[in-house]
């Protein structure tokens, strides 16, 4: 979309997406529910979908929340705002 010329990452330099979700030890401990609220969502973020949103972002030029927003109400995790 920018006119930008992908390249093949043949040196590996790119890492490789793993969504990682960093909740303090405290915050988890008060709320052990998170793990079952967030490992659905965890296990949906593989490298080709990150990869996927990603690019809506750096080429699209897609607002991050906006893209966020409607993957997570796209795979059923968001419901429809109310009419």
């Amino acid at each position: 979309a920018l006119g930008l010329t992908v390249l093949e990452d043949d040196k590996k330099f790119f890492p490789v997406y793993n969504a990682a979700v960093t909740v303090r030890q405290e915050t988890f401990a008060k709320y052990p529910a998170l793990e079952k609220v967030l490992q659905p969502v965890i296990d949906k973020l593989d490298d080709d979908t990150m990869q996927q949103l990603n690019a809506q972002v750096d080429v699209e030029g897609k607002e991050p929340d906006k893209v966020s927003e409607e993957w997570l109400s796209k795979e059923g995790f968001l419901s429809s705002p109310a009419a």
